[in-house]
């Protein structure tokens, strides 16, 4: 969990630091697309995780209705 945290906050600080388009010329619109991709995957991984950290704690007459 510490990773994607970690993760998150690395591209959201990278997307503050992007260069503009004067210099880094065409690349300027592609860098802040693959890096909104690295919260994406991050926040994609979190989930199946989640799910069983819930169903695993969850009351046994209870568990259907908790879990994804």
């Amino acid at each position: 969990m510490a990773a994607i945290i970690i993760a998150m906050t690395v591209a959201t600080v990278l997307t503050g630091l992007l260069p503009s388009v004067a210099v880094a010329g065409i690349w300027a619109p592609v860098m802040p697309a693959l890096l909104l991709l690295v919260p994406g995957i991050s926040a994609g991984g979190e989930f199946p995780d989640a799910a069983l950290f819930i169903g695993e704690y969850a009351q046994n007459k209870r568990r259907a209705f908790q879990t994804p």
